[in-house]
């Protein structure tokens, strides 16, 4: 099984199905990387629902199985795809592996006939809102008290993409 990232470099990265058997890795990064993470069971459901789910994950020197640095689950509707969740795990942030992995979902929705994604993000996140904006969404639209915050709720950007001229 593989083991979860520790501040390794961007290279030979690359990407495959989530599995079943990655859950509970997935699980441990959702919750170092989430204050309210998502549950195990709500990741298991993605997957039986059929939804795009993600690994991106690395070989490095000593280690015995490749290491996940992150994952995505993307769910297609008509021409629309929309990014439900995307982590990178913590010792990795900051480093190209979210604008890697996103821009490997693109293409996969791109290839499945997407013509847009769309995505929540909390508004709080700005560091998430740069790489968006970095990787061509610009916001449409807020979803106020979307989020769970410690002392009650706070609001979603909705973000929009146009996928084709955006790689």
């Amino acid at each position: 099984m593989a083991s979860v990232a520790r501040g390794v470099e961007l290279s030979n990265l690359h990407f495959r199905r989530m599995m079943f058997s990655d859950l509970p890795l997935i699980y441990q990064m959702e919750q170092r990387c989430h204050q309210f993470p998502w549950s195990e069971e709500s990741l298991a459901d993605c997957l039986r629902m059929q939804y795009d789910g993600w690994v991106a994950e690395q070989f490095v020197d000593k280690a015995p199985s490749p290491l996940i640095m992150g994952y995505a689950i993307v769910m297609k509707a008509l021409d629309e795809a929309h990014l439900l969740n995307i982590v990178i795990d913590e010792s990795a942030q900051g480093q190209g592996f979210g604008i890697a992995l996103l821009n490997f979902v693109k293409t996969k929705a791109i290839e499945q006939g997407a013509s847009v994604m769309l995505l929540e993000v909390r508004e709080s996140n700005s560091q998430a809102q740069r790489l968006y904006h970095k990787s061509g969404f610009e916001v449409i639209g807020v979803r106020k008290a979307y989020y769970p915050i410690e002392n009650g709720r706070e609001a979603a950007m909705v973000m929009k993409c146009s996928l084709g001229a955006s790689l």
